[in-house]
C-alpha cells in the first residue's frame, strides 16, 4: 500500500538558538514519505539564513519568508495554503519531535477513522515539556486514554471548563503536537490571524463545533521546551482569552456560560501575577453566581496547579555534580558499551562534572579507549570478572564496592546493562545513593539468551533504580507498564563524518558488516546470504571487521561456501571511520541490537544499510526505502540476500539511500544527546 505524503508545518520567529533542532527532528522521522515546510514569520535575528544553510540540498524541505509578521495563525495559514500532503503534522520551532511520531499519529488517525466511520479527526501526540530549571512535566494527549471527547461537549470544556467528566482532556489541543487530515484543517477554514495568542483554542472551538473528534498518542512522541517570551506575558494571554470569549458569546450565552467564561481568565490571570486582592474580589461574585461549578473547577484544577508551580519555581541544579560510573569490566575491551561509557564520561568532565569509574578489572586493566585524565578509576580487583564469583568473592567485593562508594560519595552512580547495576544496587543497600540503570540492548535480548526464562524476576529488580534508559523509544512498550514511567529514551550520539572520509574515492564495492565475532551479531547468516549472491556480483567482496570467539568457525565456513577470497575478516582496528569511507553498503545481520553504533556511523558516511525487520534497534534506525532496507524475519540468510542483493545491483539506488542516509542520522548529533543525559543525572539526583 502506498504510504501518503505528510506535510509537517514548522512556523519560527526569532529562533536563532533553537530551530536547527526542530528541523533535525523532523528530518529524523521514520516515515518515509514526507515534505518540510518552514515558514518564518518575518523574523529580526539570523533564522531564516539558518533554515536556508542547514537545508541546503534537501530536496523536500523548503522554506517561505513572510515579508509581515502574521504571528502564529498567519504562518501555520501560509503552511496550509502549501502544504502538499494528504495529512499535515505541526511542529513549533523550540521542541523536538521523535523519530516515530508521524507514524505512531498516522495510525492512531487511520484506525479511529476505521472504527468511528468519520473522517473529522484531530490527533495529538503525547510528550514532556521541560522547564529551565530542568524539571520536566509529562504531558499526556487528550482523546488518548478512555474515550476521546468529540463535538460540542469539547467546546465547552474549552471555554468555560464543562465537557463530560468521563473524558481524558489530557494536555488540551496545543498544535505543536497536533496531526490531522488536509481535508480537516480546510473544513475548518484554517487559523484564525485575529488571535495572536491561544489561535490553538479558537481552532479546536471551531472543529468541536462542527463534530471533530479529539484523539491522542500514548506514547511520548515530542519534547516541549519551555521558554519565556514577550508574546506569552500573563497580560497578552489574557487579551487573547477574552477576544475567544466574545467571539464565541451567542454560543455561551445560548449555555448560560458567557459570564462564567469571561471571569474566569480574570482569576487565573490575578492568580499568575499573584494580585490575590483582585483574585478574590473577582471570584467572590462568580462563586455566588454558579457555585457548584466554581468549586468543582477549583478543586479538580487547584491542588495540580499548586505542585506544578512549586516544580516550575523551584531553583535550578548546582552546575557540579558527583557521578559514578559503574561497569562490569573494560580491560582492553573495544565494544560499545565501553566506547559509550569513555566518551559519555569524558563529556560530563568536560561539562564541569566530577567523574569515577568503577569496574571489576584488575589493578593493571587498561582503556581500549581514551579516559580523561581527572577520571578516577576504582578497581575491584577481586575475582575474576569474565566467569561468575563465588560467595566469598561476591562477599569481599561488597565490602570493596561499598568501600570505593564510601570513598567517592557520589550524588548519583549509574550501571551500565543490568549486571553492574543489579549488582552495584545490592552491594550498596542502605547507603542512600540513588543509581541509573543504562541499559544497552533491547529486550528481546531475552528471547535469544538463556536468562531469559527470569525476565520477569529481572525486571522486578529495575523496581529499584531511579530512572531506567533505554535507545530507542519502541522499547519502552516491551517493558512490563510498571517501569514506564521509570523509563527515558536516550539514544548513542552519532559524530558526523570527517568531509575528508566523503571525498574519499572508494577503490573497491565493499560490503561492510562490523561487530563482534559471536553468537549476538549472527555473522553465519550473513555469510550464507552473501554465498547465494557472490556469483551474480563478481566485483563485491564482504568484509567483516572486528574479533570474537566464532572466528576459527567463521573461517570454516567461508571456506566450505567457496567463498575463500571474497570475505576478508581483518580484526578490529582503530580507523575505522576508513572502513566505512570504503564501503558502498553496510550490513548488520544481528539478532538483538542495542543502540546498533555501527549503522548510524555508517550512515553518518553515506553508506546505506540492510539489517533485519525482526532486530529491535536495526529496525528503528533503517527506514525501508530511504536510507536501506530491511530484511524479512531475522536469521533468513534468503531474505536477508535478497535484499543485498537488489542494492548490490543497482548503484543508482545506493546513491540515493546513501545522501538520505546522512540526513536520518542528523537526530542523535552529539550535543543534543549529551544535553539529554546532563538533564537526566540532574532530574535522578532531584528524585
Amino acid at each position: 500500500m502506498t504510504q501518503p505524503l505528510i506535510t509537517i508545518g514548522i512556523t519560527a520567529y526569532c529562533a536563532e538558538e533553537t530551530i536547527k533542532r526542530a528541523i533535525e527532528s523532523a528530518l529524523a522521522q521514520d516515515w518515509p514519505h514526507t515534505e518540510i515546510l518552514i515558514v518564518d514569520d518575518c523574523s529580526n535575528d539570523g533564522t531564516a539564513q539558518i533554515v536556508k544553510e542547514f537545508l541546503y540540498k534537501i530536496a523536500h524541505a523548503r522554506l517561505i519568508v513572510h515579508e509581515k509578521n502574521t504571528g502564529a495563525a498567519g504562518a501555520r495559514n501560509t503552511i496550509l495554503k502549501e502544504a502538499k500532503g494528504e495529512f499535515i503534522a505541526f511542529f513549533d520551532d523550540d521542541d523536538e519531535s521523535l523519530p516515530a511520531r508521524l507514524s505512531k499519529q498516522y495510525e492512531r488517525i487511520v484506525g479511529y477513522e476505521k472504527q468511528e466511520n468519520t473522517d473529522l479527526v484531530l490527533c495529538y501526540a503525547s510528550g514532556e515539556r521541560v522547564y529551565p530549571n530542568g524539571y520536566k512535566k509529562e504531558l499526556q494527549a487528550i482523546g488518548s486514554h478512555g474515550t476521546p471527547p468529540r463535538g460540542a461537549l469539547m467546546a465547552d470544556r474549552i471555554l468555560f471548563f464543562g465537557g463530560n467528566p468521563n473524558w481524558f482532556y489530557g494536555a488540551g489541543t496545543p498544535t505543536c503536537s497536533l496531526m490531522a487530515r488536509k481535508s480537516v484543517f480546510e473544513k475548518a477554514d484554517g487559523f484564525d490571524e485575529v488571535f495572536r495568542r491561544i489561535e490553538d483554542l479558537d481552532f479546536a472551538v471551531r472543529c468541536a463545533l462542527t463534530g471533530a473528534h479529539f484523539i491522542g498518542c500514548p506514547e511520548k512522541l515530542f519534547i516541549q521546551h519551555a521558554t519565556e517570551a514577550s508574546d506569552k506575558s500573563h497580560d497578552k494571554n489574557l487579551q487573547a482569552e477574552l477576544q475567544l470569549v466574545e467571539k464565541h458569546r451567542a454560543y455561551l450565552e445560548s449555555k448560560n456560560r458567557y459570564v462564567y467564561a469571561r471571569e474566569w481568565p480574570k482569576i487565573r490571570a490575578a492568580h499568575f501575577k499573584k494580585n490575590y486582592k483582585e483574585f478574590l474580589r473577582t471570584l467572590a461574585p462568580l462563586f455566588a453566581r454558579h457555585p457548584v461549578a466554581v468549586g468543582r473547577h477549583l478543586l479538580t484544577t487547584g491542588p495540580a496547579r499548586f505542585l506544578h508551580e512549586r516544580k516550575m519555581n523551584r531553583k535550578a541544579d548546582p552546575g557540579s555534580l558527583n557521578i559514578l560510573v559503574c561497569c562490569r569490566a573494560i580491560d582492553n575491551m573495544a565494544g560499545g558499551v565501553e566506547r559509550m561509557a569513555s566518551a559519555l564520561m569524558n563529556e560530563m568532565v568536560k561539562r564541569g562534572h566530577k567523574i569515577s569509574l568503577m569496574t571489576l578489572d584488575a589493578e593493571n586493566a587498561t582503556s581500549f579507549y581514551p579516559l580523561d585524565p581527572s577520571i578516577r578509576w576504582h578497581k575491584v580487583a577481586v575475582g575474576n570478572p569474565a566467569r561468575k564469583a563465588t560467595i566469598p568473592e561476591m562477599i569481599q567485593r561488597a565490602l570493596k564496592v561499598r568501600k570505593i562508594v564510601s570513598t567517592v560519595k557520589p550524588d548519583i552512580m549509574i550501571g551500565f546493562q543490568d549486571g553492574p547495576y543489579l549488582s552495584t544496587r545490592v552491594y550498596t543497600l542502605g547507603m542512600g545513593v540513588p543509581i541509573i540503570l543504562a541499559e544497552r540492548n533491547a529486550p528481546t535480548r531475552y528471547d535469544h539468551i538463556k536468562s531469559g526464562k527470569y525476565r520477569q524476576l529481572i525486571y522486578q529488580t529495575f523496581r529499584f533504580a531511579r530512572r531506567i534508559t533505554v535507545q530507542c523509544e519502541s522499547y519502552r512498550a516491551l517493558y512490563p507498564p510498571y517501569l514506564h514511567k521509570k523509563i527515558v529514551t536516550i539514544a548513542n550520539p552519532v559524530f558526523p563524518a570527517d568531509p575528508k572520509n566523503l571525498e574519499q574515492k572508494k577503490k573497491r564495492p565493499v560490503l561492510l558488516s562490523v561487530g563482534r565475532l559471536e553468537y549476538q551479531k549472527n555473522y553465519s547468516v550473513l555469510i550464507r546470504a552473501f554465498a547465494l549472491i557472490a556469483p551474480q556480483n563478481p566485483e563485491w567482496t564482504l568484509r567483516i571487521v572486528g574479533e570474537g570467539l566464532e572466528r576459527k568457525d567463521l573461517e570454516q565456513l567461508i571456506s566450505d561456501s567457496g567463498l575463500a577470497g571474497r570475505v576478508e575478516m581483518p580484526g578490529t582496528t582503530d580507523t575505522i571511520n576508513s572502513e566505512y569511507a570504503q564501503a558502498s553498503l553496510m550490513v548488520l545481520p544481528s539478532r538483538w541490537e542495542g543502540f546498533p553504533n555501527v549503522l548510524a556511523e555508517a550512515m553518518a558516511h553515506g553508506v546505506p544499510c540492510v539489517g533485519f525487520a525482526g532486530c529491535a534497534g536495526v529496525s528503528d534506525l533503517i527506514k525501508p526505502e530511504r536510507n536501506g532496507l530491511l530484511a524479512t524475519g531475522n536469521g533468513d540468510p534468503k531474505s536477508l540476500a535478497d535484499e543485498l542483493g537488489r542494492l548490490m545491483g543497482d548503484p543508482k539506488i545506493l546513491e540515493n539511500m546513501g545522501q538520505a542516509a546522512q540526513e536520518s542520522i542528523k537526530a542523535y548529533q552529539p550535543d543534543r544527546i549529551y544535553d539529554l543525559w546532563e538533564q537526566l543525572f540532574r532530574e535522578a539526583v532531584r528524585g
